[in-house]
């Protein structure tokens, strides 16, 4: 059985259709300033070691990477490579009911199983300070915590085990019956760049929403939800259900896209150092 122990939150497979002729990437990264921008490949970066795995008695239990997230990123890979192939030839993908739930559900987790957005829970970022007022619940409605588990909850490293294992959980947590039926009752536009000069840079967090009306919730009609899927072609939930729209990008719109991918993302990444350079230099 294979337990993958890298686990790719932004797919290889992804990666490479933002990479240059030679299958390069050039990455920076907020937290390793010093580091500068260097070249790498799609099989070293948005990657972490059991980001998906569970702790169990002491051994790393990665079947939510092997089993859910592995198999839906090959799928949407698939998928992905049909709408690209479509929009470079100025044509609709025409996607069946099945393959437009696939989008959805692989936009959704795209959104969700990054580690920039999994660490922006305060609960699970410190739960040290957390757990006191949980076994404190616990405890009024006479839920019994044993005097070894509390101890154990003092353990820096089995907190740490813990608070993993509930990311990796929060990561897997199907979308709500409300968002489904958002994205279901949408259709998608998709924006292609056709100047070879520009592209769409990757993001550890990589989906970027904006709004005409200042309300950011996915219902409203002037929400958009974009995530780039190769370096010339992004997608977002749009329109009506069943409609595809296929609009060619500015160079304002695709410098939006990219610095709002680089203000609220750690690591970032493209086909061209100049491109990150730029982008880093204007933040």
């Amino acid at each position: 059985m294979n337990n993958p122990k890298l686990h790719h939150f932004f797919a290889q497979s992804l990666q490479d259709r933002f990479a240059n002729s030679d299958g390069a990437l050039f990455a920076y990264d907020k937290r390793f300033p010093q580091k500068g921008i260097w070249e790498t490949t799609s099989k070293n970066i948005f990657a972490e070691t059991h980001l998906y795995s569970i702790t169990k008695d002491g051994e790393k239990d990665p079947s939510l990477e092997r089993d859910v997230f592995s198999p839906l990123d090959r799928k949407a890979n698939d998928l992905v490579e049909k709408i690209v192939t479509a929009a470079r030839v100025n044509k609709r993908p025409i996607l069946s009911p099945n393959e437009k739930k696939l989008w959805n559900e692989f936009l959704y987790y795209q959104w969700k199983r990054v580690p920039d957005r999994l660490r922006t829970s305060a609960a699970l970022t410190d739960l040290k300070n957390y757990i006191p007022g949980l076994i404190s619940e616990y405890e009024k409605k006479n839920i019994h915590v044993s005097d070894e588990k509390k101890k154990r909850f003092e353990d820096p490293k089995y907190l740490k085990e813990l608070a993993n294992s509930a990311r990796a959980i929060a990561a897997a947590t199907k979308p709500s019956e409300e968002i489904e039926s958002i994205l279901e009752r949408k259709g998608i536009v998709i924006a292609l760049i056709k100047k070879g000069t520009k592209s769409f840079i990757i993001g550890s967090q990589p989906v970027v929403r904006f709004s005409n009306s200042g309300n950011m919730h996915l219902s409203d009609p002037g929400v958009e939800l974009w995530l780039p899927v190769s370096r010339d072609v992004a997608i977002s939930p749009a329109y009506r259900k069943g409609e595809e729209v296929l609009i060619e990008v500015t160079d304002a719109q695709v410098r939006h896209i990219n610095l709002t991918i680089f203000k609220q993302s750690t690591t970032i990444a493209a086909r061209s150092a100049y491109l990150i350079s730029s982008i880093v230099n204007h933040c």
